[in-house]
This record gives structure tokens, sequence and C-alpha cells, in this order.
């Protein structure tokens, strides 16, 4: 990957793609790429509420690659559904991924959830 850039006011449309491309993730997403671990592991059912990201966290290379930072905002569940405990936490994701043709491909994401056990 070539040196990453603020994004410019040319590169309006490449992020407003990539920003729709974070922002529609799902926890079968964060699956595939092997970030899920980490966050399943915060309780006995973790849910997925929102993955959001703007175009001031997103940085381009010439190549069509990027790197993006996104809240990652989860519900923690504990015990039985009919009586557990829950409560909402968010964490922060480095996204990676690139543009081929017509399509926001995403390579890698990368939640630290170092914050909960602090």
């Amino acid at each position: 990957m070539s040196a990453l850039r603020k994004a410019t006011a040319e590169d309006a449309l490449t992020l407003t793609r990539v920003m729709d491309r974070i922002n529609q993730l799902t926890q079968d997403d964060l699956d595939k790429v092997g970030a899920w671990d980490g966050l399943r592991e915060l309780s006995s059912q973790t849910n997925l509420d929102m993955i959001d990201t703007g175009a001031e966290n997103i940085a381009l290379d010439n190549n069509g690659n990027f790197e993006a930072t996104a809240d990652v905002y989860v519900t923690l569940n504990y015990g039985p559904s009919n009586d557990g405990a829950s409560f909402s936490d968010g964490y922060i994701a480095t996204i990676r991924g690139h543009i081929a043709q017509d399509a926001v491909e995403i390579d890698g994401v990368s939640v630290d959830v170092s914050s909960f056990y602090e």
C-alpha cells in the first residue's frame, strides 16, 4: 500500500462510498474477517447495534486503498434472556480495504476491546 493521505474535495464520491460500506457492516461481516471474536468474548451474547464512521476518519492512497477508524456500538448481555442484565458499550475499530471496480471491499477489521478490561 502506498502512503495514505487525507482526503480532498475530489475524493467526495469515494469517501461517500467507503463510509456507506463501513456503516453497513453487519455482525456476519465482522465474523467473516475475524473481528467478531474479541467482541463475542465480552458477554454471553454480544449484539452489534451499529458501526459509524465519517469522512474525517478515512485516509486514502492513490491506488484505491483506504484505512478508516469507526465506532462500533454493541449491546452486552449477561445471564438468561428473561432476567439477565445488558448494557451498551462502544469500541474503536480500524478498517482497511480497497476499491475494486465499483465495489468497496473490506480487507480487514480490528476492534480494540482493551478498554473493557481496564
